[in-house]
């Protein structure tokens, strides 16, 4: 599908291979069990979300969420942990006061990625790799990253607050 998913209930996409939607709300007590392929997003709703959790289930399936709105959109996954996140949208807004961006494994920024609002806490347990921005300047934000690395051409403003690495990557670098 590419339009707009609402969800309620369940949608179990666990079974199926890559899903494409245009945006994603998932509204209290519905239920979204992503695949463990690709959730690709492509654009956003009225509300200015290209995912929006309300209170309700994103179970990651150690699949790829991957953002790719063209837009400037907001980002709210409610602090339900991702698996890997890309991020090729040209200008992706997390959008949570006092709440984290919880990724299980890796996050690749090939567009930009930057937080509207205070208090946040980044937490990426593998690998953060930068093609594009990353800005996490612009607020309080604590950032955690198993390790980072800033490609030729990428840009990160980090933090005001703290910023921890804590692991390698695969190529034996905590910060490259």
């Amino acid at each position: 599908a590419t339009s707009d998913a609402e969800v309620n209930g369940t949608l179990n996409a666990s079974l199926g291979g890559n899903q494409w939607f245009g945006s994603m709300l998932i509204n209290s007590g519905g239920i979204y069990e992503a695949t463990s392929e690709t959730t690709e997003i492509t654009s956003e709703a009225a509300s200015g979300y290209n995912l929006n959790n309300l209170g309700g289930t994103l179970t990651h399936n150690s699949g790829i969420f991957n953002i790719t709105t063209t837009t400037a959109t907001k980002f709210a996954p409610d602090g339900d942990s991702l698996y890997d996140l890309i991020i090729t949208g040209t200008d992706i807004r997390f959008k949570e006061a006092s709440e984290t961006l919880n990724v299980a494994n890796d996050l690749t920024v090939n567009g930009k990625l930057a937080t509207t609002s205070t208090f946040t806490t980044f937490t990426i347990v593998g690998d953060v790799s930068v093609s594009g921005t990353l800005d996490t300047y612009t607020n309080s934000i604590v950032s955690n990253f198993g390790s980072l690395t800033i490609n030729s051409g990428g840009t990160y403003s980090a933090t005001n607050g703290t910023t921890t690495i804590t692991n390698e990557s695969a190529a034996g670098f905590a910060l490259n």
